[in-house]
């Protein structure tokens, strides 16, 4: 965790390494999402977004 505002429903920054084949609970972020893949891809409802080269 890098940084956080608010309590339950907060804006938090954080860095996270996911595990091969690894799937997350289905959410609704409140403030948005940014994301950058350094490898690898992440997938989305049927959106790749390959590691930034």
């Amino acid at each position: 965790m890098l940084g956080l505002l608010g309590g339950d429903q907060a804006r938090a920054t954080s860095i996270v390494r996911y595990a091969r084949c690894s799937r997350f609970p289905r959410h609704t972020p409140l403030g948005g999402e940014e994301i950058l893949v350094m490898s690898g891809t992440f997938s989305e409802e049927g959106h790749d977004c390959p590691a930034a080269h």
